[in-house]
């Protein structure tokens, strides 16, 4: 059977761009890793030696091919250990922008669409939350609430949805001005479905390119949470 042309073409623009082929490839990859760590990590998260600690990297002298990152101070295998660090990496930014897009797009579409007290509402409490560095508003929300795989989640989810709230509602804004939004409305269409069979479907590809910048800025933001002892405890 003949390919249709808009696949053809789709497949062969992907394939001649290597940057896009090798950001699949590195994205796919780490998530096979999160999701099988139990099966490709040659030692548990918590299996330790001390009489094998501080071992250096395969490659170097005193080395050994068991260990092929070393071990730490514990004798736990580091390689191991970054294993299991990728399903908490990757944890924290796909379930962290799962729930940022999804409060997003529930607000911004209200208040692109309602307008009024609603769009004032929900506009001031963005502004409020964009007027404080990303950062700290992060390290200070962390501190008070402690340090879980949740409440990382929660975090980052609650602290980065502004972004998506602010982009939804230009778009619906946008939106809710064409024509065929404004005759499903003079028939008599309730909001709710004009909002999710009309509005929504528009808001997908948006939503979605957004949403890969913001995973990858989470996966960062959580290293460095990590790094002054606020992210998810090491197990």
């Amino acid at each position: 059977m003949k390919k249709k042309p808009h696949q053809a073409s789709f497949w062969g623009l992907l394939w001649r761009n290597w940057g896009t082929c090798l950001g699949i490839v590195i994205l796919v990859v780490l998530v096979l890793t999160a999701v099988f760590a139990d099966q490709i990590a040659p030692y548990s998260i918590q299996q330790g030696e001390l009489s094998s600690a501080r071992k250096p990297p395969a490659w170097y002298t005193g080395g050994t091919s068991a260990h092929l990152l070393g071990t730490d101070q514990l004798g736990q295998d580091i390689f191991s250990r970054i294993i299991y660090g990728a399903r908490v990496s990757v944890s924290v930014g796909f379930f962290g922008v799962l729930l940022a897009t999804s409060i997003g797009i529930t607000l911004g579409m209200l208040a692109g669409y309602l307008g009024g007290w609603v769009d004032r509402f929900i506009s001031a409490g963005v502004n409020l939350l964009l007027s404080i560095p990303y950062l700290v508003l992060v390290l200070v929300i962390a501190t008070i609430f402690g340090r879980s795989l949740l409440n990382v989640i929660l975090i980052f989810g609650i602290t980065d949805a502004p972004i998506f709230i602010r982009l939804v509602r230009g778009e619906v804004m946008r939106i809710k001005q064409t024509d065929y939004i404004l005759a499903a409305h003079s028939i008599g269409g309730q909001t709710s479905h004009i909002l999710l069979e009309h509005v929504l479907p528009n808001l997908i590809g948006l939503v979605i390119v957004l949403a890969t910048f913001e995973m990858s800025a989470m996966i960062f933001y959580e290293a460095g949470l990590s790094f002054v002892g606020l992210s998810v405890p090491p197990s």
